[in-house]
């Protein structure tokens, strides 16, 4: 029989409650997850929305579920209190109470300042563990008015100046004009842009100028169509940073925030390096990142300053719809140890198209169209060798009857 003596038990203990604690603790960590959050992407002003927080606490007792909006609190839901739904005064965040719970947040109505990061945060009673999850919204707004095109004329010629603008309702995001010529794009030559206009409201007017010469191959059957397009085109952006001067940690797909582990956005990119250590001045820094966003654009910034094309990798070759990959090499420099914080970033630009909402078109005739028509449609070699074919046609059919009736006459004498 194995016998222990007291300072032995003791240290047994202690690892023993040492290892049920790690175990517990663990199985907290592990257990409370968040499975999907819900927050449109992309919102008309003033229609109502329900935001959406699904998650699994394995067993555990939920504590608290907040709501953030740029990471400003708005709802609380408490189930241990006598008013377990509160709600904080916040512009852009008008939440119907009635139609929300521990797992949905309804907005009443929407309005400019209802775009933002919406995050939901779930705590548990035991140990106070929490977890978080954020998504970005955006608000657009379509004009009620039509494109209007400015500089135009009741009779033009050929061989004549074209000088347009087209102008947009009011919008927001600013909206994206677009000239095209005979159903053609305009080139970015013809095309001028010219400054957006603000209004008071925060919507913004957007004014596109086409200037080209019309020579006489711009216009087909003596017309010229001209046609601008508006479209309001959405614009998220998500990043991940890296200090290669630091502690040397990888990138990692999940942060802390005041003690919470964050659960990133899933378009948001994730850098990952060659190797691990310390660098030196004089050693190069290999990075590449990526996005699980298949049309994400991916941009590096050496802190503020934008990469220069010779520190990028582009890797081509790749198979169709697979996700984005850049590179980066940087060469470590004595300066870079002297910034008081040194770091690269990794951006990834996706954009969403809303709707081409309108379209104006105007059409140019010449004075002589008439007559324009009646020339580009008479062809004069076209028409000789019409009569060439007519005439040899006559023929061809002269000589297939002679035929016919030669045979007859045969027939009948034989």
């Amino acid at each position: 029989m194995l016998s222990l003596k007291p300072k032995q038990i003791n240290i047994l203990t202690v690892k023993t409650f040492i290892l049920l604690i790690t175990l517990y603790l663990g199985k907290t960590v592990h257990g409370l997850r968040i499975n999907k959050l819900e927050v449109p992407s992309s919102v008309p002003n003033g229609t109502s929305i329900v935001l959406y927080c699904d998650y699994d606490l394995e067993g555990l007792g939920l504590y608290s579920v907040k709501w953030y909006k740029n990471y400003v609190e708005f709802f609380r839901y408490i189930p241990s209190e006598d008013e377990k739904v509160a709600t904080f005064k916040l512009d852009g965040a008008y939440v119907d109470i009635d139609a929300s719970n521990a797992t949905h947040v309804a907005l009443a109505r929407t309005d400019l300042n209802s775009e933002g990061s919406y995050a939901c945060e779930v705590s548990t009673d035991q140990m106070y563990t929490t977890i978080r999850a954020e998504r970005q919204m955006k608000i657009y707004v379509l004009s009620d008015e039509k494109i209007t095109i400015e500089g135009k004329e009741s009779e033009y010629d050929v061989n004549r100046d074209i000088n347009l603008t087209c102008i947009s309702g009011p919008t927001k995001p600013a909206a994206r004009l677009v000239w095209y010529i005979n159903d053609r794009r305009a080139e970015a030559h013809q095309m001028v842009i010219q400054p957006v206009f603000n209004t008071s409201n925060g919507l913004f007017v957007t004014r596109l100028g086409l200037v080209f010469h019309a020579d006489r191959r711009f216009f087909i059957r003596g017309l010229l169509k001209l046609q601008c397009t508006a479209g309001v085109i959405l614009t998220f952006q998500f990043e991940s940073s890296e200090f290669p001067l630091g502690d040397g940690s990888r990138s990692k797909p999940h942060k802390q925030l005041h003690g919470a582990e964050v659960k990133v956005e899933k378009e948001t990119p994730i850098i990952t390096k060659k190797d691990n250590h310390k660098y030196r001045v004089g050693d190069t820094l290999y990075l590449n990142c990526t996005s699980q966003s298949k049309v994400a654009h991916l941009m590096w910034f050496i802190n503020e300053d934008k990469a220069n094309a010779s520190q990028l990798k582009s890797f081509t070759g790749r198979k169709t719809g697979s996700p984005p990959i850049l590179g980066l090499i940087l060469n470590i420099e004595q300066q870079h140890f002297q910034l008081p914080e040194f770091k690269v970033r990794c951006v990834a630009t996706i954009h969403e198209r809303i709707v081409d909402y309108y379209s104006e078109e105007i059409q140019i005739r010449t004075e002589n169209q008439e007559s324009w028509e009646a020339k580009s449609s008479y062809d004069p070699t076209f028409a000789n060798y019409a009569k060439k074919v007519t005439e040899s046609g006559l023929i061809m059919w002269t000589q297939l009857v002679a035929v016919i009736l030669y045979s007859c006459n045969v027939y009948t004498y034989s």
